[in-house]
């Protein structure tokens, strides 16, 4: 394991009974001010922004002293978190071994503890979806999103083939690389909740409420479909601009399921160790009644609930009417096929939901249900599909990025796209 220690800490430290109220030996007050010093046993790091915050700590971008390169800190706040940071470690050694570039993940360095704080380096990213949507563009056009969940989904498939779920994939864990210069390049980061799925046990709360999946709220078993269900989510609010399950907690969070999805599979429901938080269950009392099914213990409809975003995800059909010419013809035909991707990503059984590689085989991404005449639109460039293949569709998001960077040069100035001269 890639850890190196700067400055006193150990196990029985912090097992001090002396300490178990902040669960640190030197206090969670670490001093992360801009201009002061990290220290690793073959650096200085000079924190020169905070970059964002989190349950188990922050993140600085910081000026690596001995390369003056530009990385950035993941430095764990509270010590009591430390065991957690080292199976993160653990996590990061695995992904270590593959090309990160290829599969766009964040590029680990190493790790090391400063002042009994555990510090993960990282390349120095842009910034989140979520602070791009939030600062420059709330609403995404589908030519925008095609190649981030293509460039997602390649991450999900190595991820898959190692038997790791990442458990907390959102809009603010996938990092824009250069929003600028490298428009709609992503990496996804933050393992620090990845977790193997053998070692997976029913009942573990997982994954932000917003994008948390049905069989994670019931407490059923799970694998690695609870993070397509997120990526799910997560193409839905690029798309609308806005969360597509706004819960304020997870009865909530049930509810809004409930009614844009429909309700979980009697086996899910079945073997959930938190079903009966959501449902009642009624048994058959004589043989012609109906089998015992489970009902839900309020209404559906309530004021005193957050509103839901959609009725029911064909509402993201509105407005395509109006089928006059080539763009708009070809428009309607991309927004139906997102929307069957989208259905496939958020199937409540997770043995029907669709797995990485079929996302990169879908037309959305191939972009094959384009094939046809459309000589005046964005399209025309891509009237041949090509083959349905991951490499195929990596090859084809680079060559898309490219093209629409070069159309829309002139025309865009959100922030998204430049010259390139």
């Amino acid at each position: 394991m890639s850890v190196f220690y700067c400055g006193a800490w150990s196990d029985e430290e912090d097992d001090d009974d002396s300490n178990s109220s902040t669960g640190s030996t030197y206090g969670d007050d670490l001093n992360l001010e801009v201009g002061s010093l990290i220290f690793s046993p073959s650096s200085e790091y000079m924190v020169e922004s905070v970059l964002g915050c989190g349950a188990f700590g922050k993140v600085v971008h910081c000026k690596k002293l001995t390369t003056n390169d530009s990385v950035a800190l993941k430095v764990i706040m509270q010590t009591k978190f430390n065991m957690d940071a080292q199976k993160e470690v653990e996590t990061l050694e695995v992904l270590k071994n593959f090309n990160l570039e290829k599969y766009n993940i964040v590029k680990w360095y190493g790790s090391f503890v400063h002042e009994g704080h555990y510090c993960h380096e990282f390349e120095k990213l842009d910034m989140s979806l979520y602070q791009y949507q939030s600062t420059e563009k709330e609403c995404l056009e589908l030519r925008e999103i095609r190649p981030i969940l293509q460039q997602v989904a390649i991450s999900l498939q190595l991820l898959k083939s190692l038997g790791i779920a990442h458990t907390d994939l959102k809009p603010d864990n996938i990092m824009l690389v250069n929003h600028v210069h490298q428009p709609l390049k992503v990496k996804v980061i933050d393992f620090g909740t990845a977790i193997l799925i053998s070692d997976r046990c029913k009942g573990l709360e997982l994954q932000t409420l917003w994008f948390r999946s049905p069989e994670i709220l019931l407490g059923a078993t799970f694998n690695e479909a609870i993070d397509i269900w997120s990526l799910g989510c997560i193409a839905a609010e690029l798309f609308m601009g806005k969360a597509l399950f706004p819960s304020s907690d997870e009865f909530d969070m049930m509810r809004h399921i409930l009614r844009i999805i429909g309700k979980p599979p009697k086996h899910l429901l079945n073997s959930g160790a938190y079903t009966k938080h959501y449902f009642q269950h009624f048994s058959a009392r004589c043989e012609q009644r109906k089998p015992a099914i489970w009902m839900f213990k309020s209404h559906l409809y309530s004021w005193s609930c957050r509103p839901c975003t959609l009725n029911s995800l064909t509402d993201l059909l509105e407005g395509s009417e109006e089928l006059c010419s080539d763009e708009a013809r070809a428009d309607d035909l991309d927004k139906r096929s997102f929307l069957d991707l989208l259905v496939k990503m958020l199937q409540l059984d997770p043995s029907d939901r669709i797995k990485p590689q079929q996302i990169l085989q879908h037309p959305f991404i191939t972009m094959s249900h384009l094939v046809g005449d459309f000589i005046d639109c964005q399209y025309s460039a891509f009237r041949k599909a090509p083959e349905r293949t991951s490499k195929a569709a990596d090859v084809f998001a680079s060559a898309f990025c490219e093209c629409l960077l070069k159309k829309n040069v002139s025309e865009r100035k959100s922030g998204i796209w430049i010259s390139m001269t």
